[in-house]
């Protein structure tokens, strides 16, 4: 046996109201997750054009390193250490930034998803209060 929400409301004082309260609830709490997805699409689009970049970058640096033979044996030695050292600075860069970009992502989701929460309790208190009668003094 199966109780809907129109069977059940007249046992609950002003249930039409509450159901109507509790489906309006849900719609924004549908409408939050939807925004919370677009930030996160988004969020996750500037981390991968952000990345491309780099790739892009990296490669034009790697395409561009000349490639001349030196007749001096110390810059044999010290251009591929040279070459090493900078490319571990610009990793650690590139790596911050792509963190960077990753935690605002996720924070913009976070705030979005904790706004809709808060503002959702609330709303059920609201309407939690409102469906239930006074007490008799």
């Amino acid at each position: 046996m199966s109780t809907s929400i129109p069977n059940a409301t007249p046992a609950i004082p002003n249930g039409a109201m509450m159901a109507a309260a509790l489906m309006a609830i849900q719609i924004r709490n549908l409408d939050a997750m939807a925004a919370a997805q677009k930030a996160a699409l988004e969020g996750f689009g500037a981390f991968a054009r952000q990345h491309q970049e780099i790739v892009g970058s990296t490669l034009r640096s790697a395409i561009g390193t000349s490639t001349t033979v030196d007749t001096d044996p110390r810059a044999i030695i010290v251009r591929p250490i040279d070459a090493l050292k900078t490319a571990m600075i610009d990793n650690s860069v590139n790596s911050n930034v792509l963190s960077e970009l990753a935690a605002r992502s996720c924070a913009n989701v976070a705030d979005i998803l904790q706004k809709r929460m808060m503002a959702a309790l609330d709303e059920l208190r609201a309407a939690l209060l409102e469906a239930m009668p006074l007490p008799k003094a």
